[in-house]
């Protein structure tokens, strides 16, 4: 592999990134070509995250464990076993720069692999694609030091947190247990956060469950002190708080603050969406503006909808099925603009959308369909109106007028 290869040039700033020991002028040329295309950019967050080469560096050393410890005690130790944990800290050592060395072979390839243009893919070509299928429970926990945990639903973990927390995840649930605080220890807090296509349910330690849906998260103090209990989303979830008159529940979002005693509601807060949706169960809520004290109360079947840009509160019926759909396994649409399902579309089966804006504004469908459906599943029932067409090139949604023609 040559030295002058751009492709190489460019893995070799990627791995210096991720290993810290790029200069000034390094990072600003890495910064512009992120910079040239979304395919660059996409890359670039692939080859960057945290997930992604936590769990390659894991299949290094699951591959090559026992090999690398036979070989370090048969050449380097024949003399004594030395201990266990420095073993392991320098077996870590080596894959780690092993994974660097893969990682600019293999951005190498996959920067190659952007100048071919990919194939697309009619709808009824994507049945047969199990990666346009959503992933269903899986979440990562970013606990106080920032350490990440990678959360399945069929696996057991049991952990605890340097304040005394034990956390139990298992049944696609991540479940706090009550606890005696350390002495003059500080309030700790752990964020659950959700990909694009996954849903997680956490049991917080006053009891409340909240139901992330995609593409969401949501930061909680491992127990609740004070006079209130504040959680901040971002993203949707549905709350069922557990009821404690002393102790008002509050959901902190980007544009809303939602205050309650005990009650069954849905929050709806993507911070790509014009306006934020609180819809009420059960019980009572008192809906506001986030920096504001006064707001609206609602009662159950309606919903609270909150503007950026408009300061009023607006309060209507709400299409319960619809606004609870997701939490059901479904998708419903009732007269939904196309705009507004294709960002369900894009959060749930992870998926980037390519639409002109004047084609999500001027349709609007109504159906339903199960949420666990391959892709195609969804788009079928779209097509059938005859309004719009899709293609699939990659992982980016074509978005047509029916009438106009693909190739």
């Amino acid at each position: 592999m040559q030295q002058d290869d751009p492709h190489f040039e460019i893995s070799r700033l990627l791995a210096g990134l991720i290993n810290g020991t790029l200069t000034a002028e390094e990072t600003a040329r890495l910064e512009a070509w992120r910079q040239e295309s979304p395919a660059n950019k996409a890359l670039y967050d692939r080859m960057t995250d945290p997930s992604f080469l936590s769990a390659e560096l894991e299949h290094w050393e699951a591959e090559g464990q026992e090999q690398a410890k036979e070989q370090f005690f048969r050449k380097k130790y024949e003399a004594g076993r030395p201990a266990p944990a420095k073993i392991r800290y320098i077996f870590r050592y080596a894959a780690a720069v092993l994974l660097l060395l893969a990682l600019a072979g293999g951005s190498v390839y996959l920067l190659r692999q952007e100048q071919k243009p990919l194939p697309v893919l009619q709808v009824e070509d994507m049945r047969a694609d199990s990666s346009f299928l959503p992933r269903g429970n899986v979440a990562k926990l970013v606990m106080k030091n920032g350490h990440e945990v990678a959360l399945k639903g069929e696996a057991e973990q049991e952990f605890e947190e340097e304040d005394g927390t034990r956390v139990k995840n298992g049944y696609s649930a991540l479940r706090y247990q009550a606890h005696q605080q350390k002495a003059d220890a500080e309030t700790v807090y752990h964020t659950l956060v959700t990909p694009k296509g996954g849903e997680y349910t956490v049991m917080l330690a006053d009891g409340t469950t909240a139901r992330l849906n995609a593409a969401s998260s949501l930061r909680f103090p491992t127990r609740f002190e004070g006079k209130e209990r504040v959680v901040e989303l971002s993203g949707e979830a549905y709350f069922e708080v557990a009821k404690d008159v002393q102790h008002p529940f509050i959901v902190k979002t980007a544009r809303s603050l939602v205050r309650v005693l005990g009650t069954d509601f849905n929050v709806y807060a993507y911070t790509d969406m014009p306006e934020e949706r609180t819809t009420l169960a059960s019980g009572a809520v008192k809906v506001g503006h986030r920096e504001q004290e006064r707001g609206m109360i609602l009662q159950p079947g309606f919903q609270a909808q909150v503007q950026a840009a408009v300061n009023e509160i607006k309060v209507v019926r709400a299409d319960m099925e619809e606004a609870l759909a997701w939490k059901n396994g479904l998708f419903v649409f009732n007269a939904a603009s196309l705009g507004d399902i294709l960002r369900q579309i894009g959060r749930w089966y992870d998926v980037d959308i390519n639409c002109e804006s004047s084609m999500e504004r001027k349709f609007h469908f109504s159906g339903r369909i199960h949420r666990y459906e391959n892709i195609a599943g969804v788009l079928e029932l779209l097509e059938m109106t005859g309004k719009v067409r899709f293609q699939l090139q990659g992982r980016t949604l074509i978005v047509r007028p029916a009438a106009a023609k693909t190739t």
